[in-house]
């Protein structure tokens, strides 16, 4: 007779106890609601977003285009949307830009953050007249961060993003980091 530690119930309770243990070390944000509502309009690929990292990094990747190799000749465009509740603490919150785009035009493939209806920041294709080759986002911040999220208010988070046409797109992806920080004030 095998001992009740031997069970395959054992095992799966174990599984269930590493995945668990696992789920409280992530990173738990200050903010509520943290879930993007995507919209696409890729006619040359249904699976452009990815977000990750605790819903804080969202990545649009571009299908290559038909001039540059690739299989697309429309535009690729989508949005993202999310409407967040500040804890019990102001929050700090940081937007960053990181991709490569064309560089053939400049201000082509572009992302924008919008805070409240506000533009805060953007980033777009350096451009230079060079063909298919790409290069890394021109990043373009209308107020500095970071930026200020009084305790216990909502808030609402837009991500652009559009090719603004279908040519010259070559190993290109446009993604934008969030992070929050709750702030911890020192008495005097």
């Amino acid at each position: 007779m095998s001992s009740p530690c031997e069970n395959p119930s054992m095992a799966i309770l174990d599984t269930i106890n590493q995945d668990f243990s696992a789920c409280c070390a992530c990173l738990k944000l200050p903010v509520f609601g943290l879930e993007w509502d995507l919209t696409l309009k890729n006619p040359c690929s249904d699976s452009s977003w990815q977000i990750s990292q605790n819903n804080t990094q969202l990545r649009f990747n571009i299908e290559d285009s038909r001039n540059c190799g690739g299989n697309c000749e429309e535009i690729q465009s989508g949005t993202a949307v999310a409407n967040i509740t500040v804890g019990n603490k102001d929050v700090l919150m940081d937007v960053d830009f990181f991709g490569v785009g064309e560089l053939q035009m400049s201000d082509y493939e572009r992302i924008e953050f919008i805070l409240d209806g506000q533009t805060i920041a953007k980033a777009h294709a350096a451009g230079g007249g060079r063909g298919c080759q790409f290069g890394p986002v021109v990043k373009n911040y209308r107020h500095t961060a970071p930026y200020k999220l009084l305790k216990g208010t909502q808030h609402k988070l837009v991500v652009n993003f559009t090719t603004a046409d279908g040519l010259f797109h070559k190993d290109c992806f446009y993604q934008i980091n969030l992070k929050f920080s709750a702030q911890n004030y020192a008495r005097k």
